[in-house]
Parts: C-alpha cells; sequence; structure tokens
C-alpha cells in the first residue's frame, strides 16, 4: 500500500484541449463569450449548491459576496458558475443578480469530465470547497486552486498539486468526519466552513490574480 508522501510523486497526465468538442449548450454559454474573456482574468467558481455531503459546502451567500467583492475591485475580472445538473434551479436564482456578462452560468452545462476540464482550463483561479472538481484540477496546466476545507482534512482530501491553497478554519474538531468512518457527523451545522470569511477567501483569490497578471 502506497504511503501518503508516494502519492505526491505519481504523475498526473495534463489534458490537451486542442479540437475538443463541447456540447452546443455549452459552447453558446462559454463561446459567445471567450473574445471578451481573453481581456480578462478567470475566477471559475463552483459553489455546491447540491452537494452529496451538505457539511463540505461553504454558505452560497459567502459565494455571493466573494463574487461582488472581486467584481468591484478590478474590471478585468470575469467569473463561470460551474455545477452540476440537479443544481440548475439554484445557480438561476444565484445568478439572477450578476451582470450576465461579468457572470456566466455554466452549471449543468458541462456534460462530460472533458467539457469541466475545458471550462476549468480557462480558470486563472478555481475556488471549490472540498469536491470532486478539485482533484480533475490536476490535470489541467498551470491552474491555481484554491480549495475550502471543513469537516474533512486537507491532509488527505487536497487536490495535492504545488498550485494549490487550501484554507480551513483550523477549530478543534475538524475533521469529524472521512470517507474511512463512513462520512458520518453527529454536526448539524459546519461552523468550521462558515468560520472561513470572505476576506480571507476574497484576499487569497485577489494575490493569485495579482501574481498572475505579473
Amino acid at each position: 500500500m502506497l504511503q501518503e508522501k508516494e502519492y505526491e510523486n505519481i504523475p498526473v497526465p495534463l489534458l490537451h484541449f486542442s479540437g475538443v468538442k463541447v456540447n452546443k449548450r455549452l459552447s453558446l454559454g462559454l463561446g459567445e463569450g471567450l473574445g471578451d474573456l481573453g481581456k480578462t482574468q478567470v475566477v471559475v467558481i463552483n459553489p455546491s449548491f447540491q452537494d452529496l455531503l451538505p457539511l463540505r459546502a461553504w454558505p452560497a451567500s459567502y459565494y455571493k459576496e466573494l463574487i461582488n467583492k472581486l467584481l468591484r475591485t478590478n474590471i478585468n475580472i470575469s467569473v463561470l458558475i460551474v455545477g452540476k445538473k440537479n443544481e440548475v434551479k439554484f445557480s438561476q436564482q444565484f445568478c439572477s443578480e450578476f451582470l450576465p456578462k461579468r457572470v456566466y452560468n455554466l452549471v449543468g452545462q458541462s456534460h462530460s469530465l472533458m467539457e469541466l476540464m475545458y471550462v476549468l482550463n480557462h480558470a486563472d483561479v478555481f475556488v471549490s470547497s472540498d469536491s470532486g472538481p478539485i482533484h480533475f484540477s490536476r490535470m489541467v496546466k498551470d491552474i491555481r486552486v484554491v480549495s475550502l476545507f471543513g469537516p474533512e482534512t486537507p491532509e488527505l482530501f487536497s487536490p495535492r498539486i504545488e498550485n494549490s491553497i487550501e484554507i480551513t478554519a483550523g477549530l478543534n474538531c475538524s475533521p469529524c468526519f472521512s470517507v474511512y468512518t463512513g462520512c458520518y457527523s453527529r454536526c448539524k451545522k459546519n461552523v468550521c466552513l462558515e468560520e472561513i470569511t470572505v476576506d480571507r477567501v476574497y484576499n487569497t483569490v485577489l494575490k493569485i490574480l495579482k501574481e498572475r497578471n505579473g
């Protein structure tokens, strides 16, 4: 059985996106803005509106505040929202107050892993709570990932890439569950994620954007 440090040495194949065909809805949702996106810095956000383990999700209101702060700070930032098909209704309500040319709602529009990776390939920064997409992001070259951890530990479940920043509140009760305990917790309120402030995530993302902007 491989030890923790040995996993870090396993090479991960990078994906190449030339010639990738995407479904019509994703093409329309993203493609119409690609010319404009090329002139901006792109933040991709996975809010996990309907996470299989709700305790892992950072509050949607925090994501909304984060987006508003980013858009007020730098007019050259575009935000892409991604998620699963069963989250479309939630995403429509979530995105309704944002200008469509600044925030692109792509929830439910990537119908395959390759299409999701195609979206992440446009990202300067990818922000997400602990979920599948942060691990898939390892296959995208030069991506910067900001992942938010609460009831699970980044020591086991971080993306394990060089350009990844894991943020936790550092509470004594965290982590309280993992796949090894059947993802069970008596906790009914994920204070461990609520204690991760919007300002902390915002400052982390903004620092990365400034570094990438040279």
